[in-house]
């Protein structure tokens, strides 16, 4: 058998949909066109992660601006900010805090159970970003202290987890790219996963995303939450990685990012052979996923799905 694969959250959006939301912001075309281009768009990915095998598939996020900014129509006491560069010539609309947070409506179940309806009977991962991450780049002029702005942020995650849940999801992915950032918030992180484990219970796979941080000293501490996989950057720290897979639990799935996201140089075959035979090593191979390091979608679309077909062919020659 092949080696599992997935992906993680957005994949680039074709340009038809680029179009598509440019007009709208334009006011040229309206709601109903916009959204039958995301559809358009979601169908075309969930395509090509079926023609290429893809074990655990996304919906790609062709209805988010970004991880972090889509929410701040949606949540009350989320408003949408000024543009911030992350990377290179990079930006997201740094959302602003400005009152309790709380979201009475689905944010995001709506275009989960849609994907799902095209995905048919291939298991469809839904992904949130998580707790701390939002709180850490959002700015915050609501709440007394960061802690208590990510406890904000995980009473809606969790709401939206139970919604998710109740609408089908079997697996769940929590995006935490900022968990590496300050070691002495840990607790803070672990709290947040910790309280979305406990809103999905037990009929649903948990996964906590986590890349470009120095996430050594979390992964010590990771059996302290009840988690199903973890999906880990490997690529862009050049395996780097693998210094604490031994050490952590044995009942954990491992992601291993092994194609960049980052980088448009398209990895070949036998490099991603090699990487996940490092950590197959370590692993073994009943425990390993390979993906890519994060979401696909700073990247161009034609270098994405070559990124994306030299992994799955990778995991076939495993």
């Amino acid at each position: 058998m092949a080696v599992k694969t997935t992906v993680h959250g957005a994949f680039p959006k074709p340009q038809p949909l680029l179009r598509a939301r440019w007009l709208y912001a334009e006011e040229e075309i309206d709601a109903d066109l916009l959204q039958k281009a995301q559809h358009e768009a979601t169908a075309g990915f969930l395509g090509l992660q079926k023609e290429l095998g893809v074990t655990l598939r996304t919906d790609g996020q062709m209805d988010r601006d970004d991880m972090i900014s889509f929410l701040a129509d949606r949540v009350h006491g989320l408003q949408r900010g000024g543009l911030v560069r992350v990377l290179g010539n990079r930006y997201y609309r740094r959302p602003i805090v400005d009152d309790a947070l709380k979201s009475d409506e689905p944010l995001t179940v709506d275009a989960w159970q849609s994907a799902n309806r095209d995905a048919g009977d291939t298991p469809l991962k839904a992904v949130l970003t998580g707790p701390y991450t939002l709180m850490h780049w959002s700015s915050n002029e609501h709440y007394p202290d960061r802690k208590s702005c990510a406890s904000g942020f995980a009473d809606v995650i969790c709401e939206e987890a139970g919604r998710l849940v109740a609408a089908g999801v079997r697996d769940l992915q929590i995006d935490e790219p900022a968990a590496g950032v300050y070691s002495g918030e840990i607790d803070c992180v672990l709290e947040g996963v910790r309280r979305v484990a406990d809103a999905i219970g037990d009929d649903c796979r948990l996964w906590l995303q986590l890349a470009y941080g120095d996430y050594a000293e979390l992964l010590q501490r990771i059996g302290e939450v009840s988690i199903h996989g973890l999906s880990l950057e490997m690529a862009n720290n050049r395996m780097a990685t693998l210094d604490v897979l031994s050490g952590l639990p044995g009942s954990l799935q491992i992601a291993a990012g092994v194609v960049d996201a980052q980088n448009e140089q398209i990895e070949s075959v036998d490099t991603l052979v090699e990487r996940a035979k490092k950590v197959a090593a370590i692993t073994g191979e009943d425990r390993l996923w390979l993906a890519p390091d994060a979401g696909l979608r700073y990247l161009s679309p034609d270098v994405a799905t070559s990124k994306l077909r030299n992994l799955a062919a990778a995991a076939q020659a495993i």
